[in-house]
């Protein structure tokens, strides 16, 4: 599941986060949340964390995924935080053969896990758009007095093909 939204302040980490810790509370299927926004990246922020190695260290083939891996303190959540910003543009590394293969992996390793990924905004790069077809459904965010009507209707067009499971409200 990928969450989403038209640009910065929609909430999407904050949504993608409490979906996350929801889930994991369920204890029906563990959760894995990978914060994807390597430009921006706020998740080690909100869960109190020291900015640590994570997928973007990983993607440039510096740190095994195993020591990028974070275990909160909430049952049933892993985290795999953005880490080092690339030095590269970020879609090269979203769109890369070690990304392809690594969301194949996360996808198929554990059939009872739920893989949230927290991408960046729609509308401010072309990250998300590069990394969607990697993903089964998406969630959009949208800002209450903040979104504006076009910048909704331009990301519905531009997940035209990937199942919108909904939009949340902020």
């Amino acid at each position: 599941l990928a969450v989403t939204g038209p640009g910065r302040g929609d909430g999407k980490t904050l949504t993608a986060l409490n979906l996350a810790v929801s889930l994991a509370g369920n204890r029906t299927r563990t959760v894995l949340l990978v914060d994807l926004d390597l430009r921006a990246p706020k998740l080690h922020r909100y869960l109190g964390l020291p900015r640590q190695p994570g997928i973007g260290d990983y993607l440039l083939g510096d740190v095994p995924l195993s020591s990028c891996l974070v275990h909160p303190a909430i049952d049933g959540l892993v985290v795999l935080p953005a880490g080092r910003a690339p030095g590269r543009a970020s879609s090269d590394l979203l769109a890369s053969a070690r990304m392809i293969a690594l969301a194949a992996e996360l996808k198929q390793r554990y059939a009872d896990r739920v893989v949230i990924y927290d991408l960046p905004p729609l509308l401010s790069a072309d990250d998300a758009i590069v990394f969607l077809r990697h993903v089964d459904c998406c969630l959009l965010t949208v800002s209450y007095g903040h979104t504006r009507k076009r910048d909704f209707q331009q990301c519905l067009e531009l997940l035209e093909g990937c199942a919108v499971v909904g939009t949340v409200l902020n």
